[in-house]
């Protein structure tokens, strides 16, 4: 079979040593990142590739970069399985600059699933983030939510959780009916 690409793709290696074989064409469009580490004679490229130059490896997991392929390929959205997974594609989204993948990964935010699960992480990211639409109609949801905290989450700024009411140090008491 021929093939028609004049140029040979690469491997994307992940940290944990998963190889993904890409198309050089279908990152480039995503991302101007994928587009300068990809290009041959960007310094970038030289800094990523392997000694043949053919191998580019990345920081992050295997599970992250297939969520991550799976929304700039356009094929099976991934089914993260909590709101933690979803921040490690924002956080790689925001590294690679690959715009499609917010909206995308806020979708799955407030899907059922991952905000039922965890309306606290879900509000703590849409605010980081500056999803504000999500974020507005979760907080209420996420002040009373008893979830545990993901270790995920530490990415995310205090100033952000405080706002999630869940800092007592933020909290005014209470007014008594003697102050009025």
């Amino acid at each position: 079979m021929h093939n028609f690409l004049s140029e040979p793709d690469p491997i994307i290696c992940s940290c944990d040593d998963t190889d993904f074989l890409v198309h050089k064409a279908i990152l480039r469009s995503a991302s101007h990142v994928f587009a300068a580490m990809l290009d041959p004679d960007s310094p970038v490229a030289a800094n990523a590739a392997d000694n043949n130059g053919k191998a580019v490896s990345l920081e992050e997991n295997t599970c992250t970069l297939d969520a991550l392929f799976r929304i700039c390929y356009l094929i099976t959205d991934p089914m993260p399985k909590d709101a933690g997974e979803i921040l490690v594609v924002l956080e790689a989204t925001k590294k690679y600059i690959i715009d499609l993948t917010v909206e995308f990964c806020r979708k799955l935010l407030v899907s059922p699933q991952i905000l039922h699960r965890d309306p606290l992480s879900v509000f703590a990211i849409t605010y980081h983030y500056g999803m504000m639409d999500g974020a507005a109609s979760l907080r209420n949801a996420a002040c009373m939510s008893t979830c545990p905290r993901d270790s995920r989450l530490q990415v995310l700024t205090s100033s952000t959780v405080q706002l999630s009411g869940r800092s007592s140090a933020t909290r005014k008491p209470a007014k008594t009916r003697s102050e009025g």
